[in-house]
């Protein structure tokens, strides 16, 4: 009997561990998509309600796999006859409040988890706010209680004040006239897709240069890239260019694939330099970008 227990309890921190594991690769993917979904906010800002709306899917599903992590991590750490610290005056069920929004939150009731302050959404305080959301924090001590997502503008159309919806009007066409302009750049100067696109080099060592132009510079009101582009070159021969955006890094090393595919051993360097446009916020950028550079030279 004794033996069967010892199985059972083994087989149910095994499946825990198990689960802890599927859980925690959960949440590491679902942070990756949110920083791609901001990546793309910050490269295509005509995506930005679209690009929102992703990271809040995003975000009550984190909420959901943070809240499953705590369940599992508390039972394994029972099983294994570990302390057990309780939550600070608030229950699991309440430590996440993954359907309120910016509409509906000052309606509903909030417990601060440190000093144990309770009352409405609408007593709480302002402590900061992020790329898309406000964070509202305990009026006593103000402990961070929530995030609360900016309204869409799908939601401001509906439910905002007459000069809201005005406001929300005008961008939406600012925007329209933003992607319009934006998929012309494109279209006349498409995006390196394939080997086939770049020209044939007589050249036993090839070093391609990949050079921003015209990036930081304001051409027209309210479009820094009107005239920026990323120019590759051979030498001093220009041999294709895109329209320039914001943390372009994963693109030069698709880039530099294609580069590959083309030139084969004959290309040793595809250079770039190491600015903000280029790695933007991703702080493993640059040294994807140095191991690329590096695994092309023929340098022992």
């Amino acid at each position: 009997m004794d033996v069967d227990s010892n199985n059972n309890g083994s087989e149910k921190l095994h499946a825990l561990e198990e689960k802890l594991e599927r859980l925690r690769n959960e949440e590491r993917i679902i942070q990756r998509n949110t920083d791609e979904f901001y990546a793309l906010i910050r490269s295509e800002p005509y995506n930005k309600e679209r690009m929102t709306r992703k990271i809040e899917d995003e975000d009550l599903e984190m909420d959901r796999v943070r809240l499953e992590i705590k369940k599992a991590s508390k039972e394994l750490s029972r099983l294994k006859g570990e302390a057990v610290e309780p939550d600070a005056g608030i229950e699991e069920t309440e430590a996440f409040y993954p359907n309120k929004n910016f509409h509906t939150y000052k309606k509903y009731h909030f417990k601060c988890r440190k000093c144990g302050w309770e009352g409405l959404g609408a007593d709480t305080v302002i402590v900061g706010d992020e790329i898309n959301c406000e964070v509202i924090g305990c009026p006593r001590c103000r402990w961070l209680i929530e995030h609360i997502t900016f309204p869409t503008t799908a939601e401001v159309l509906k439910y905002g004040t007459a000069e809201d919806k005005k406001k929300a009007r005008a961008r939406l066409e600012k925007e329209k006239r933003s992607k319009a302009k934006w998929d012309e750049r494109w279209k006349k100067h498409p995006d390196l897709s394939s080997p086939g696109q770049l020209p044939d080099i007589d050249a036993d060592e090839i070093i391609i240069s990949l050079r921003e132009e015209g990036i930081g510079k304001t051409n027209t009101k309210d479009d820094i890239w009107e005239n920026a582009f990323l120019v590759f070159y051979w030498g001093e021969q220009e041999i294709w260019r895109v329209p320039a955006w914001f943390e372009y890094y994963t693109s030069y090393l698709a880039w530099g694939e294609i580069l590959k595919e083309k030139y084969g051993e004959r290309l040793v360097d595809f250079e770039a330099d190491e600015t903000v446009d280029l790695g933007g916020d991703s702080s493993s950028a640059f040294s994807k970008v140095r191991a690329f550079r590096k695994s092309l030279s023929k340098e022992e």
